[in-house]
């Protein structure tokens, strides 16, 4: 069984991709903590929600099951290309050797929630900022 660990932006907003690949959603607590820690050039530099080492906090989440039928690589390409706004192109994601502060990561979670593989984004440390203050926030 494979599913994504929707938080943030992705909660609201899977993609058509992801929809289609849904058989059930499952509200659960994130296993790890996240933070405003960086921002997004997509959202014309709005902060989203990252996985943190130090600080943040547990959010509530939704583990999104997909169906049998979806392979661990589709998985990953389909959460990859929904954050890289690639929906529908094919294009499948590739573990990258050498990632720069703006490459998007699928890690995945085994056994979480009694799940496979639970996939999720994340970003190198170097793509993400320390602690961003209530002005960076505001603004």
């Amino acid at each position: 069984m494979i599913a994504i660990l929707a938080f943030g932006s992705l909660l609201d907003s899977p993609d058509a991709e992801l929809e289609d690949a849904t058989l059930d959603k499952r509200g659960v607590q994130t296993p790890f903590c996240v933070e405003y820690a960086r921002f997004s050039a997509k959202r014309r530099g709005a902060p989203t929600l990252v996985p943190v080492e130090a600080g943040g906090g547990k959010v509530q989440a939704s583990l999104l099951v997909l169906r049998e039928d979806i392979s661990l690589k589709e998985a990953k390409s389909m959460l990859w290309r929904r954050e890289t706004k690639q929906v529908g192109s094919g294009n499948c994601y590739a573990k990258p050797v050498t990632p720069t502060k703006n490459t998007v990561l699928i890690k995945a979670l085994e056994g979480f929630d009694g799940i496979d593989h639970v996939l999720f984004v994340d970003f190198p440390p170097q793509g993400k900022c320390e602690t961003l203050s209530a002005v960076e926030l505001a603004h």
